[in-house]
C-alpha cells in the first residue's frame, strides 16, 4: 500500500495504526546524536506484507517483530528500506 501525499508531507499507509510508542532515548551532546530504542504497538487494520514508519536520517540498527494476536500468520522482517 503506498504512501499518500499531502500538500508536503508524506502520510503513511493506512493498514497498520499506532497505538502506543514507549521511547528511551540518550542524547549525545557531544556527537549530537541520540541513540535510542523505540517499541511500538501496532493495530494491524487490513492483511500487509509491509509496515512503513518514518525513518529520515535515523540509522537503524535492528528490528524485531512480537506478534500477540495468533489469528495472524507471521514471518520475521527480512527487508528494511
Amino acid at each position: 500500500m503506498e504512501g499518500m501525499t499531502l500538500d508536503h508531507r508524506q502520510l503513511l499507509p493506512t493498514n497498520v495504526k499506532p497505538m502506543h510508542y514507549s521511547l528511551i532515548i540518550k542524547p549525545d551532546f557531544m556527537t549530537f546524536t541520540y541513540p535510542g530504542r523505540v517499541a511500538i504497538n501496532l493495530d494491524v487494520l487490513e492483511e500487509s506484507n509491509e509496515i512503513s514508519l518514518h525513518t529520515l536520517d535515523l540509522q537503524i540498527q535492528s528490528v524485531s517483530l512480537a506478534v500477540t494476536d495468533s489469528a495472524f500468520d507471521t514471518q520475521a522482517p527480512s527487508n528494511i528500506k
